[in-house]
């Protein structure tokens, strides 16, 4: 085994999201996801480059590729990109005009807290929607996935953040159960003071008995009164909202936190 492969396989072994890529498309839904999503982001990002940080499967990135924009998929699971890069090849083997079809999104493994293919490269918009920035890991990783994508948006560009609402999650806790061949148990809650995430995905075995794979994680807690004063050193204009749909943001009713910093000094 090569050295490079040999890398390939620890990290495919490190991949904390393995267990969950094969159904998470399914699970999520994302036809109407991106139609409540996309007409902001089509609103708010400029024309040009665009990197979507934890890209996933690729939903977000495939469906900003179709609008004309030219995409930069990051991701640190290699199960996700597989999924995103499988998805693009249908599209584009279903797709009635293939030469005048979006550009390819480019898919990179990687994480944006650390020196690597985005190295002195610009964009003129930075998403990292869907929790993808609190799924960075603990808190100090977190603040400094941020400072990367600032430093990555180019001069004028915008950064777009989406992640769960922690107030709301203190007030009422939240349960998510994603049902199918395999179950995916989603709970947020507060304790000791700390949000707390636990993931569960119930599989049926060989032996005909149910298995389970457990994560659990604290999660970095940044409400606005947090978030907006890392932001507004850097932005013309720093926006709250409830999630990616241009409602203002609620602390008790919204499940998540949407940003829109536009205008990089």
């Amino acid at each position: 085994m090569d050295d490079q492969h040999r890398m390939d396989e620890e990290k495919r072994m490190d991949d904390r999201f393995a267990e969950m890529a094969g159904n998470y498309d399914r699970w999520i839904g994302w036809e109407p996801r991106l139609a409540k999503e996309m007409p902001f982001l089509l609103s708010s990002l400029p024309p040009g480059a665009i990197l979507d940080v934890g890209c996933g499967t690729g939903a977000h990135s495939l469906a900003l590729a179709a609008s004309g924009y030219s995409v930069t998929g990051l991701d640190q699971s290699a199960s996700m990109l597989e999924k995103a890069r499988e998805a693009e090849r249908l599209r584009r083997a279903s797709d009635s005009e293939p030469m005048g079809g979006p550009k390819p999104v480019e898919w990179l493994q990687g994480d944006i807290t650390e020196p690597g293919p985005l190295t002195g490269r610009k964009f003129r918009g930075v998403i990292a929607i869907g929790n993808a920035l609190l799924s960075i890991g603990e808190e100090n990783r977190v603040l400094s996935g941020l400072q990367s994508m600032i430093e990555t948006l180019a001069e004028g560009g915008t950064l777009i953040l989406q992640y769960l609402n922690a107030t709301r999650i203190r007030e009422q806790g939240r349960l998510v159960v994603k049902g199918g061949p395999e179950i995916w148990l989603r709970h947020h809650f507060e304790a000791g003071g700390e949000i707390r995430f636990h993931s569960y995905v119930i599989h049926p075995t060989e032996e005909g008995e149910w298995g389970v794979d457990y994560r659990s994680e604290i999660l970095a807690d940044l409400p606005p009164e947090r978030i907006l004063p890392l932001l507004r050193p850097h932005f013309a204009v720093v926006e709250t909202f409830d999630g990616l749909t241009g409602r203002p943001f609620s602390p008790s009713e919204s499940d998540a936190l949407g940003v829109r910093a536009s205008g990089k000094h």
